[in-house]
Formats: structure tokens, sequence, C-alpha cells
């Protein structure tokens, strides 16, 4: 009797160029926010059609990688771009043409004990440590920090301690 043998496993072709794409970023070939070659000179070093590249940079893209900028070209994200991706298809433009962000910034933090409603809503038992946070709204522009998040204004939301 033959011992068995494992049997190779077939891999698309973009995947094989998507990790080695993957290889490329992690060596810091192209740094984020900088532009990376265009498909045909992708398609073109590693030997494949430029619609191998095309998917395999859309996958990238997919994992948030790359960032595809029609008639600019394809960039490495830097992870800045919260604000443009979240708020896509919301303009808010001030006088000054300074572009503003929804937002929300920290009024309260302080530790407490789950009540009823509390702790059935986050699956807890009552009387465990929470902590609770007030949040108010507040503007952003692109060059501010991003503030913290919360559920809604006004309002004190738990989160487990």
């Amino acid at each position: 009797m033959k011992p068995a043998t494992s049997t190779p496993t077939f891999r698309p072709l973009y995947l094989q160029i998507k990790s080695m794409l993957e290889e490329s970023l992690a060596r810091r070939e192209w740094g984020p926010g900088e532009v990376i070659p265009s498909e045909l000179e992708l398609a073109s070093r590693y030997g494949v059609s430029h619609g191998t590249i095309r998917k395999a940079i859309a996958a990238l893209s997919a994992d948030n990688l790359l960032v595809r900028r029609q008639g600019r070209g394809t960039f490495v994200a830097t992870h800045t771009e919260e604000h443009s991706s979240t708020f896509r298809f919301l303009r808010i433009r001030r006088n000054d043409q300074v572009d503003e962000y929804p937002a929300s910034r920290l009024l309260e933090l302080r530790r407490g004990k789950a009540t009823g409603d509390v702790a059935r809503t986050l699956g807890l038992k009552p009387g465990e440590p929470v902590r609770m946070s007030g949040c108010a709204p507040s503007r952003r522009t692109p060059a501010s920090p991003t503030s913290s998040r919360c559920r809604s204004a006004n309002r004190c939301s738990p989160s487990i301690a």
C-alpha cells in the first residue's frame, strides 16, 4: 500500500500576484501614500496579463492595503483617510473652503456598576463594573485629530470596564 501523499493545492494566479505585491508592501518598496507602478508596468514585471494585475489590486484594495484614485493611480493606504471613506458622499465645506467631518468629543468618562437594563444590553450580570461615557457632537477638519466615537450625543453610553 502506498503512503498518503499531500496533493498540491490550486491557487489562482491573481492570489499569487497579490501575495507578491503584499511582500513588496511589507518590504516597503512603496511607502504609505506613495503611488505604486501602473497596472501595465506590474503586468510586465510579473509576466502576467493586465487583468490578473487588476484583480490582484482589487483584492488588495478590498483589504484596505491600497487605495485607487480614478485618473491618478493606485496608492499605498496610509490609514489616515478614515473620514474620506466613512463620509465618502457627505461634503461639508465651510465658507473658507475647509472641509469638516462629523465627529464627537468625550465629555465624561466614569466607572460604575451595570444596572439591570445596562447589564442585559451588554450581556453582563447586574452590578458588574462598566465604564460610562458622555459625548457631544463636535466639528473636525481633515487636519485635526480624530475624536472619540460615542453612540449618541448628550447621553451616557455604557461599555464593559
